[in-house]
């Protein structure tokens, strides 16, 4: 049987930049985020739900522990039945770079074959361009990112390329409603 492992990379939700006395880490979930959050996840929870094998359900969140990120991840357990036990706050992911992205994810990776992460930018789309041939500018808010990689080990993850699975992102939908 051949290994695989599956990286979800999700840019936190639209936040809100209204109380400017907040710090960064504080910052919510603005009215758009609020919105675009659970449609996401309930759009992520159906193609999980194909059990195709196409999109595994992740058995891990690891979260930037940011308003912003954690209510994001929360967001998404709920919609896939992942207990929030099953969400982990980790300092590495709040805008720390690349490798400790990496560091968090090999240090909670152990058996899953499916984990999420959910950050910020630039960090997020940084990751995604090192992990993958196909270059995206920028991982939009909210975005969902799913690769593919042919390892047996999180420690494999930079060895070999992944395959993008999918790469869905909230105003997808009124794209894909134009050319039907």
């Amino acid at each position: 049987m051949k290994a695989e492992k599956t990286l979800y990379l999700v840019r936190h939700a639209k936040s809100s930049w209204g109380q400017t006395d907040l710090d960064d880490s504080e910052r919510p979930l603005n009215k758009r985020g609020k919105e675009n959050a659970p449609d996401m996840a309930e759009r992520l929870a159906h193609n999980v739900s194909q059990n195709d094998g196409e999109f595994p359900r992740p058995e891990l969140i690891i979260s930037s522990p940011a308003v912003r990120a954690s209510t994001t991840a929360y967001i998404i357990a709920k919609a896939l039945g992942l207990p929030n036990k099953n969400v982990v706050l980790d300092e590495r992911l709040y805008m720390r770079g690349t490798t400790a992205m990496l560091e968090a994810l090999e240090e909670y990776g152990n058996q899953q074959t499916a984990i999420m992460i959910v950050g910020h930018n630039p960090d997020l789309t940084q990751l995604h361009n090192q992990l993958n041939s196909l270059y995206i500018d920028n991982i939009p808010t909210c975005a969902i990112a799913t690769i593919r990689f042919d390892i047996g080990d999180w420690h494999q993850l930079l060895s070999r390329g992944g395959v993008m699975v999918d790469f869905d992102y909230p105003k997808r939908c009124i794209h894909s409603a134009n050319h039907s």
